[in-house]
């Protein structure tokens, strides 16, 4: 997650890490009830944020547009400065749901929306994948 300084002592975040440490080893349903664990613990809107956004991986397409669709409006309420670098990727997660789910004007918007994010940001390996991913998706869609 780039910048964002998550505390490593949230509960939400441990079960987040949990949850990836489980992915590694090919325990997907672990994985999914640790982070379906953390929606449920969630106390910030930057938790919901970051519980939703795991809560999204591994799901089929339709669960994992509702899932993007919550962790970007969790993280809208958050103060902008404590979530900016975190924006492009949930923009990214979001545009490629739509994507799966064949509402490709919605993706289109999204995807756009991601490389706007971008701007400001400073540039590293994570800005440069989230900004590849973004223009390929563009490409693919042919806009």
């Amino acid at each position: 997650m780039s910048s964002i300084l998550l505390d490593q002592n949230n509960p939400v975040v441990q079960l987040c890490i949990r949850g990836v440490q489980a992915e590694m080893h090919d325990q997907i349903a672990a994985a999914q009830a640790a982070y379906q664990q953390a929606w449920v613990m969630r106390q910030t809107a930057l938790d919901g944020c970051i519980a939703a956004h795991y809560c999204a991986r591994h799901q089929p397409p339709t669960t994992m547009l509702e899932w993007n669709r919550i962790a970007l409006e969790q993280a809208q309420l958050v103060e902008h400065a404590a979530i900016s670098d975190f924006l492009p990727s949930l923009y990214l997660n979001l545009a490629w749901s739509y994507e799966q789910t064949d509402q490709c004007a919605l993706a289109v918007e999204h995807y756009r929306l991601c490389l706007a994010s971008l701007i400001g940001l400073e540039a590293s390996p994570y800005h440069t994948m989230i900004q590849e991913s973004a223009l390929a998706a563009l490409q693919r869609l042919d806009r």
